[in-house]
């Protein structure tokens, strides 16, 4: 018994060592292959031919024809040009001289970007498509968050004035600084703080002190101002702080929290942050973040590009929403009043668009394309504004189009198993125009 154990022992152990011996390459099958270094390459004769031996023995001839299949005697030689609200029947014959089967791609070139063109084969296969670009729009987030700020009376005289910053919001040095209107932040991807001048909302009304208010002032006035003016401006969205401070403000003075609020971290957008008239103790001016007031400017998402085609029935929607049924609805904006209109930059084709008071674009119906924009402005309910473009683009022409894919064409001399030759395909095709103006197909080609 044990002398039988140890022969079956014996001989599992050499079986082991003749299979480890064995090739990678072993296999239970053969194949019909050739190894090349590390790739196998597949002899196979019904694999397809290559384009370059195709391209030799395909050719491709296309006449017009009518709805019952009748075709003319002459090759179209130009372009297809199709009537206004018009169909136009094609017949284009394909004949194999080789001694391979050839599979070829139909294709059509340059066609209008209309959504009132259609193209469409009846043999050897049925179908109908319209090829002009869908309306596609980009959505993009914003990259700024809009902060609202108000002072407060009881810091007079050393946070009242105002200064209008113009088109130089971004304070390059602090040396000098008068405005006491003023925020500071630092960006999550940078050590550096930027301090920026805030600006008076547009609804203030007392138009005497909206320049320049300083302690010259007459003292109610300029305490007017801080009891009924509001301040905004715009910071990034990658912000890790901000904090307010005034023109006493120093980053290298001793007293600099008492000249600025705490950092804030609350990035929600419709608030308004006001001081309270409190201290932090000897330090910091203690700050209030008012309730969420949507009727405050604010911005989550916009269409910044829409591309689309001409067309009866093409339209795109860049409407922004504020208020939605579901309750994880995130608004695309805050604000009073927004407004769509298009306005025409330089490059842009003149009445290319028009755009509704709810943000639906439709394209023009004189066949024009090129690119145009529409301006958007959010209006907050202190008078300050947003203002956005989306880019339109309505391209002239779609490049190509497949008219029939994967086309068999016996090699020379095949017969069907009707007696008829294979070596010749036939397809039926047509352009229907659906549109009040003439068309045009550029050019009609084939690919291996």
């Amino acid at each position: 018994m044990k002398t039988t154990r140890t022969k079956v022992i014996v001989i599992a152990t050499a079986l082991l060592a003749v299979v480890s011996l064995i090739p990678s390459t072993f296999s239970w099958y053969t194949h019909n292959s050739i190894e090349t270094g590390n790739r196998m390459h597949l002899e196979e004769s019904t694999l397809p031919v290559s384009m370059k031996t195709g391209a030799n023995t395909i050719t491709m001839k296309t006449y017009t024809a009518d709805d019952k299949g009748n075709r003319s005697d002459s090759e179209i030689s130009s372009s297809l040009e199709v009537a206004a609200n018009s169909v136009q029947h094609y017949q284009t014959v394909f004949k194999n001289t080789g001694s391979d089967a050839v599979m070829v791609d139909f294709n059509g070139s340059s066609i209008g970007n209309n959504s009132d063109y259609f193209i469409g084969t009846e043999a050897p296969t049925i179908n109908e498509k319209c090829y002009a670009s869908r309306a596609a729009r980009t959505k993009k987030s914003s990259e700024t968050i809009r902060v609202y700020f108000k002072s407060n009376q009881k810091f007079y005289p050393y946070w009242t004035k105002y200064e209008d910053p113009g088109s130089t919001e971004i304070i390059s040095s602090l040396s000098g600084l008068t405005n006491d209107m003023n925020i500071a932040y630092k960006l999550s991807t940078s050590n550096d703080v930027t301090y920026k001048k805030l600006k008076l909302c547009n609804n203030y009304d007392n138009t005497t002190n909206r320049g320049i208010l300083n302690n010259n002032n007459n003292e109610t006035d300029v305490k007017n101002l801080i009891n009924d003016a509001v301040f905004y401006t715009d910071i990034p969205t990658n912000v890790e702080y901000f904090f307010f401070f005034n023109h006493y403000y120093s980053p290298d003075s001793e007293n600099k929290n008492w000249n600025s609020t705490v950092n804030i971290t609350d990035f929600s957008q419709g608030k308004v942050f006001a001081l309270t008239g409190a201290s932090d103790g000897n330090s910091y001016k203690v700050y209030e973040a008012q309730a969420t007031n949507t009727n405050l400017v604010a911005l989550n998402n916009f269409y910044s590009e829409v591309n689309m085609s001409l067309g009866e029935s093409i339209t795109a929607d860049i409407g922004l929403k504020k208020i939605g049924d579901d309750e994880n609805f995130i608004p695309d904006y805050y604000g009073q009043t927004i407004t769509y209109q298009v306005e025409t930059q330089t490059g842009d084709a003149a009445n290319l668009i028009t755009v509704n008071r709810d943000g639906l674009i439709i394209p023009n119906t004189t066949g024009i394309t090129g690119t145009s924009h529409v301006k958007i402005i959010i209006t907050g309910q202190y008078g300050d504004t947003k203002t956005l473009y989306t880019k339109v683009n309505i391209p002239e022409s779609i490049s190509q189009i497949p008219i029939m894919k994967n086309i068999l064409i016996e090699k020379s001399g095949s017969k069907t198993s009707d007696g008829k030759a294979a070596d010749e395909v036939v397809v039926e095709w047509y352009v229907k125009n659906k549109s009040s103006s003439a068309m045009t197909l550029g050019s009609v080609f084939f690919t291996i």
